[in-house]
C-alpha cells in the first residue's frame, strides 16, 4: 500500500501487487478526506511510477479504466494523462 499524505493525513493511496518479479499492478487507488483545492491523483500516479522504477519494475499496470465492468472515459483520459497507453484486457473464464 502506497498512501500519499498531506499536514500528517492521508489524502490518497494506491495497493499494488507485485505479481511476477518485477511486473506490478496497480489493484486499486484513489483519494478520500480531503480538502484539497485539487485532486491529488496526478501527484499519487507519480509517486507509483517512482516507486516502480526504483524497484527497476519490468511493467507498471496502473488498472483497469472501468466501474462495474462498463469503460470509463474518465478513468482511461487520466491514465492517458499521465503517460499510460490503453490495452485490452480479455476475461477468459473457465466452464466445467
Amino acid at each position: 500500500m502506497l498512501a500519499l499524505s498531506h499536514d500528517t493525513k492521508v489524502c490518497a493511496a494506491a495497493l499494488v501487487y507485485e505479481v511476477l518479479p518485477r511486473r506490478f499492478y496497480v489493484v486499486a487507488w484513489g483519494d478520500a478526506f480531503h480538502d484539497l483545492p485539487r485532486s491529488p491523483m496526478n501527484r499519487l500516479a507519480y509517486e507509483v511510477v517512482a516507486w516502480a522504477i526504483e524497484r527497476d519494475a519490468l511493467s507498471l499496470d496502473l488498472g483497469l479504466s472501468s466501474v462495474g465492468g462498463v469503460a470509463d472515459s474518465g478513468l482511461a483520459q487520466f491514465k492517458q494523462s499521465i503517460g499510460a497507453q490503453p490495452s485490452l484486457r480479455l476475461d477468459l473464464v473457465w466452464q466445467p
